[in-house]
C-alpha cells in the first residue's frame, strides 16, 4: 500500500484465508528470503532454511516465507541470513509467478530452481526442469501474483 494510494489487494507472502500451519526455521548463512519466496530444507537438518538449488538433490520443499509482523531497522520485506523465517507449511498464500503466467488456477505449481533463470524462485505451471513442490495454484495470476495452496513438506 502506498501512503496516498489504494491498498494493494495482495502482497507476496501474505497468507490467504484462516486455515494454515506455520513453522519457524533459521535462514542459512548467506541466504536472504523475501516474503513469498519458496523455502527448502536439507534432508539431514530440517531446521535450516535454504534457497532452491537445482544442483542439490538433498534439498526438499518446506513451504513459503510469509510476511513477518515485526519490524526492525535492517528489515525491508525480507529475512536476512541467520534470522528466524516464518514458513507456511500448509495453507494458502500469495506468491510471485513467473513472467507470462496468467491462466494458472487449479494447475500444479513448480518452483523455478535454476539460479541462472530470470524468474528464479518464482512459481510456474510449467513442469520442465522446474521443481515439483506439490502445490497448486488456487487463482489465476493478477499483477504477477497468484494464490498458492501449500500442502506440506515435499
Amino acid at each position: 500500500m502506498s501512503a496516498y494510494g489504494e491498498m494493494d489487494h495482495a502482497l507476496a507472502g501474505l497468507i490467504y484465508g484462516l486455515d494454515y500451519e506455520v513453522e519457524s526455521l533459521i535462514a542459512a548463512s548467506g541466504v536472504t528470503f523475501e516474503f513469498g519466496d519458496p523455502v527448502f530444507v536439507d534432508e539431514e537438518d530440517e531446521s535450516i532454511a535454504y534457497e532452491p538449488d537445482s544442483t542439490d538433490a538433498s534439498l526438499h520443499f518446506a513451504g513459503i516465507a510469509i510476511i513477518s509482523q515485526r519490524s526492525f531497522a535492517d528489515s525491508e520485506g525480507e529475512y536476512p541470513p541467520y534470522d528466524t523465517v516464518n514458513v507456511l507449511r500448509k495453507g494458502k498464500v500469495w506468491v510471485t509467478v513467473a513472467s507470462g503466467i496468467t491462466n494458472c488456477a487449479q494447475k500444479a505449481a513448480y518452483v523455478i530452481n535454476l539460479t541462472s533463470d530470470a524468474d528464479y524462485k518464482e512459481f510456474t505451471s510449467t513442469s520442465g526442469s522446474n521443481y515439483d513442490c506439490g502445490c497448486y495454484f488456487r487463482s489465476n495470476a493478477d499483477n504477477g501474483l497468484a494464490v498458492l495452496e501449500v500442502r506440506g513438506l515435499k
